[in-house]
């Protein structure tokens, strides 16, 4: 056995693995030293401050105290060349002075600052280093795996509510339910699985400990030997120990025996699973014993080419292409994003998600464009966009590798084009449906889940006229099953933020025919102006997270005030956000109310913490869960 695993180890130094394995920890492993060093540093001066360290402020009015802490404040806020500063005054000497001067006490608090960013600094850095050290050598069972990817194939589903189609995963993690699956299923192969089954045995087998005092292992392998014996027993497997019974099991499972496939789906299934703990392994902790029939399936693919901006006909080759691992990255952090998201996220969501990779080389086409026209907001030209390219060529790129998995393009829900564009990093989306626009249909024939959607009941009051989404109101759309073309995103995955992953894939999974979820940072920026050749189609239906006040309906051009209730959404009033500055009179849109005044909207742009407005959060999660439960 020694033998057998130094040639495996020397194998696998010469042969890469074809099977790439992306891991995870559950929570954050990784502290940023300067920001912890920044931290502790404020933290240490203030402390200094506060125990009159050496009784260097007896007798300083307190004015002067103020003054040095908002100078330190501000410096942490400043950052790095505050301490580089605070690093040169610790070594220039300083007289001391009864009583004390300002530059005394500003040099000494910069002393105090610098040992505090250090120790910060320090303690990160050494803290990172034991946690992955931790993790390599003793907390293997600690690290999860996200997904697993097949280096040999160009399309690989990292991620579904049925577990068979996770083929790469399964190939390195390989369960009992797994092959019990395939013992029932396919009878050609069951020599093989029947191998594989009985093998997985005797490695939990081999893990239950023969100790002679069993109280000195938690799970009591002792006990559980005699509990596999029992069981091997109950149905007349013949052999004096285990080892015999283990084969007798492997013949008759190989037979096709249904009293054996019971019996370890029943009873031995537990105790394998006590002792490998394969299921602890895997990143997503579900089993779906009845699966959706068309999973929402997300794909995400390595966009081959960039079209110029402008200009004749031009490409050049995109640098993701020749880079798996930035493209596995940029990946592994959209799923952490999508997952991590208050809608998206939850159980009952998540768990009948279907996720697709497409990493394809060879492939011709372009699925990416820079920005073909000069977008203003807020009265800044911005021409870094990345943009994607017509539905036509992505199902040239995605069509042929779904047919090759059992899918085609009806099963595709978003689709990521994955760029690393060095020169234009703000990423875009076009709403799932964008191509009825250019055609003026409607598709009201189409299978769905009606809703109901009326603005401000009160809009018209006192002969005040707002017009809002089609000048109607109530009025009533669908949640379509399906769509004419999905959803597609040009996401540029270098520097993009964990926010810009879920912000736009808000925009591709809403309808253009049926509900656009629009950008709340902008107000005169219309997506129906984004990168038209032609004639601009018509106008949306609606935006479900957007209402306009009309200025031109008065006598006057008056702007007509932000009315309190946005809208009513299947017979629930949502309230509208009143603090944005949208509830100004220079803007002409005004958006919901978000769920509080301290979480910015995922739509919007600010930094800090963020969660999609109440309004969007129940339409996205009605729009999920009907095409979760389509036909």
């Amino acid at each position: 056995m020694l033998m057998v695993s130094l040639i495996r180890l020397l194998l696998r130094l010469f042969r890469p693995e074809r099977i790439i394995q992306i891991r995870r920890m559950p929570l954050a492993s990784n502290l940023r030293f300067h920001l912890l060093g920044l931290t502790l540093a404020f933290v240490v001066a203030v402390a200094a401050i506060s125990l009159n360290t050496g009784a260097l402020f007896t007798g300083v009015a307190w004015p002067i105290i103020a003054i040095l802490v908002f100078l330190f404040a501000l410096g942490t806020y400043i950052g790095g060349p505050f301490v580089l500063l605070a690093a040169l005054l610790s070594l220039l000497p300083a007289t001391p002075s009864s009583p004390p001067s300002f530059f005394f006490l500003f040099h000494a608090l910069s002393e105090w600052y610098f040992i505090g960013y250090a120790f910060g600094a320090i303690l990160a850095i050494f803290y990172n280093d034991l946690i992955f050290l931790h993790l390599l050598a003793f907390g293997q069972k600690q690290i999860k795996i996200a997904f697993a990817y097949d280096t040999a194939q160009p399309i690989n589903i990292i991620k579904s509510p049925m577990e068979t189609e996770e083929a790469a995963l399964l190939e390195v993690l390989k369960s009992v339910t797994f092959y019990i699956k395939q013992l029932d299923e396919n009878s050609a192969a069951r020599i093989p699985n029947a191998q594989a089954l009985t093998d997985l045995i005797r490695q939990a087998k081999q893990k239950m400990c023969d100790r002679p005092r069993p109280e000195m292992c938690d799970d009591n392998p002792v006990e559980n030997q005699k509990c596999l014996k029992k069981i091997f027993d109950s149905i007349s497997l013949p052999g004096d120990n285990l080892d015999e019974q283990i084969d007798e099991l492997q013949r008759r499972l190989a037979a096709g025996d249904p009293a054996a496939l019971e019996l370890v789906e029943e009873h031995i299934e537990p105790l394998v699973e006590q002792y490998l703990k394969l299921e602890e392994r895997k990143f997503y902790h579900y089993h779906l014993e009845a699966p959706p029939a068309k999973p929402y399936t997300i794909v995400f693919v390595a966009n081959p080419k960039i079209h110029k901006r402008i200009g004749p006909p031009a490409f050049e080759k995109d640098p993701i292409i020749n880079d798996l691992d930035l493209f596995l990255r940029g990946v592994d952090r959209a799923l952490a994003g999508l997952e991590a998201d208050d809608v998206l996220g939850r159980p009952e969501i998540w768990s009948r998600v279907r996720v697709i990779t497409i990493f394809d080389p060879c492939v011709a086409e372009a699925l990416v464009e820079e920005y073909q026209t000069t977008a203003v907001i807020d009265g800044q030209v911005i021409d870094n966009l990345v943009n994607p390219m017509e539905s036509a060529n992505f199902a040239k790129v995605i069509e042929n590798h779904l047919t090759s998995i059992g899918l085609d393009l009806t099963d595709v829900d978003v689709v990521f084009a994955m760029t690393a564009s060095p020169t234009h990093d703000r990423s875009t989306a076009y709403y799932a449906d964008w191509d009825e626009l250019t055609v003026t249909r409607e598709n009201q024939s189409a299978p769905g889940k009606e809703f109901g959607y009326a603005p401000d009941p009160n809009s018209q009051k006192d002969g005040e006229i707002l017009a809002p989404v089609l000048n109607v109101s109530p009025f009533f759309r669908k949640h379509d099953f399906g769509s004419e073309s999905f959803g597609r995103v040009a996401l540029n995955v270098v520097g993009a933020r964990q926010k810009v992953f879920i912000h736009e894939f808000a925009h591709a999974m809403s309808s253009a025919s049926h509900g656009m979820i629009c950008d709340e940072y902008a107000d005169q920026f219309y997506v129906e102006h984004i990168c038209l050749e032609n004639a601009p189609p018509p106008t949306p239906k609606f935006y479900v997270n957007r209402i306009e006040r009309n200025k031109a309906g008065l006598p006057d051009n008056r702007v007509i005030p932000v009315h309190e209730i946005f809208a009513e959404y299947n017979g629930v009033l949502f309230h509208s956000d009143l603090a944005h500055p949208s509830a100004r009179e220079n803007w002409v849109g005004y958006f919901p109310e978000r769920h509080s005044p301290g979480l910015g909207c995922i739509m919007d742009r600010e930094t800090g913490p963020y969660r999609f407005d109440k309004l969007i959060s129940r339409f996205m999660y009605d729009r999920l869960v009907a095409k979760l439960n389509r036909p």
